[in-house]
This record gives C-alpha cells, sequence and structure tokens, in this order.
C-alpha cells in the first residue's frame, strides 16, 4: 500500500512538473494569437550591412550632381529597444558607416558661382556615425507570433565626411525623420532576424566645404522624398530578454 502510495505521488508530481515546463515552454515558444513583442521584453542587436553602390544612392554624396559613381559600404548599427507594451516598442541604435566610391564625375553645388566643384577620376571616402531614437508597433502574422511586421519611426542625427584627398573634403551633418517598414521572425524562442527599409524620410542637411584644408563655404537645405535607397536598408540580428 506504502509503495502504490508513494508511486502516485511520484506520478502526480512527474505530471504536474511536465504540465508546468510546457506552458512555460509554450509562452516562450508560442506567443499569443498575433503578438510579436511581449511586454516587457528587452531586446539588443546588431544589424550589418555590406553592399556595392552605384549613382542612384545619392544619400551618400547628399550636395552633389550629375554624379557618375560606383563603389561599396559596409555599416554596422547596434540598437537596443524596450517593449513599453505589447506589440509596441521604443529603442536606440548607433550608427557607423564607411565606403569607399569611384567618382567617374560629380559636380558639387553650394548655391554659389564661386563653390561649384568638379571632381573626376578620383576616388572618395566617406565616413559617417551618428545615432537615432526610434519607435515601433508591431502586427503578429500567426498564432504563434513567429513572424510579424512592423512600421517604425526613427529621428536620428548624422555626421559625415565626404574626403576627396588633396585637403578638397566635405563635413555634412544631417538630422533625419525616417519611415521603414519591417518583417520579423523568430528562428530561435529568444532569437528574431528581421530585415527593414526606409521608403520615406524628411532631413536638413548642413555642409562646410574645404578646399586645400581651407573653408571656403557653407550650404544648408532641407530634403524629403518616399524612394528606395540601399543605405536604409536594415538585416538584423536581436536576443530578446
Amino acid at each position: 500500500m506504502k509503495k502504490a502510495i508513494a508511486y502516485i505521488i511520484v506520478v502526480s508530481a512527474f505530471l504536474l512538473t511536465g504540465s508546468s515546463l510546457s506552458a512555460r515552454d509554450r509562452k516562450d515558444k508560442e506567443l499569443t494569437s498575433h503578438t510579436a513583442l511581449y511586454k516587457g521584453e528587452k531586446v539588443a542587436g546588431l544589424d550589418i550591412l555590406f553592399a556595392n553602390f552605384d549613382s542612384k544612392n545619392t544619400e551618400l554624396l547628399l550636395l552633389a550632381n550629375n554624379i557618375g559613381a560606383s563603389g561599396n559600404i559596409f555599416r554596422v548599427n547596434p540598437f537596443f529597444f524596450y517593449a513599453y507594451k505589447d506589440n509596441a516598442a521604443a529603442g536606440l541604435r548607433l550608427n557607423f558607416s564607411t565606403a569607399r566610391a569611384n567618382l567617374d564625375n560629380m559636380d558639387l553645388n553650394l548655391l554659389s558661382p564661386e563653390l561649384n566643384f568638379n571632381f573626376s577620376g578620383v576616388y572618395a571616402n566617406w565616413r559617417a556615425v551618428g545615432g537615432e531614437v526610434f519607435h515601433r508597433n508591431y502586427i503578429g502574422l500567426d498564432r504563434k507570433g513567429t513572424v510579424g511586421i512592423f512600421c517604425e519611426f526613427a529621428l536620428g542625427y548624422n555626421y559625415n565626411k565626404l574626403d576627396f584627398g588633396a585637403g578638397d573634403y566635405n563635413i555634412i551633418n544631417q538630422l533625419k525623420l525616417v519611415f521603414s517598414p519591417g518583417l520579423i521572425l523568430y528562428i530561435l524562442p529568444q532569437v528574431s532576424i528581421e530585415a527593414s527599409i526606409g521608403l520615406a524620410d524628411v532631413s536638413y542637411i548642413f555642409s562646410d566645404a574645404y578646399s586645400a584644408n581651407q573653408k571656403v563655404g557653407s550650404f544648408g537645405k532641407w530634403d524629403a522624398g518616399a524612394r528606395f535607397n540601399i543605405l536604409n536598408c536594415n538585416f538584423g540580428i536581436a536576443y530578446h530578454f
């Protein structure tokens, strides 16, 4: 009799423990219906981009016209965000970019006859650092919450240096607001991959131009548009905790 009672207790404990573990695993792996992000989640990740570009990517050469250019760009953006409620989060992203361009032809126009420059057959080096705050809203696409979409608004600042060599360079300060839709996929219970693309932006650009290491002028302008730009493509991986 004692053995039977002991057996029942052991089996019951096992079943209760298994039920508890299943419920916890289900919460981790199968998010509630149409919930891609839980309230209280903290997420840290990294966006990385290496790509070739051509003259269509005018954001790289912010103040240039008649561009004939090609080259490559490398960018790494660490980020962190916090879900303050289900499917809504706010965060911070840092931007580090570098690129090298082969300029077949480029006119740099600073709205003054004395400040028009032409470059041809030269290499340009571009470096940028900056940061931005962003807000996201998510929508889960399946009942398990493993696939979702999001829309992001990011407000940020970038410091850019475009160097043509021989003491000719451009210092560009840029404030921008970017709208980016994206897709998120959980490949593990706490690991996701994501992709997004900046489709619309508003920015203010202020630039100082230097020739032979001497400042020759300044320029500021507003810019806005809805367009595809390879520099606004983000591919990343994130850890949720």
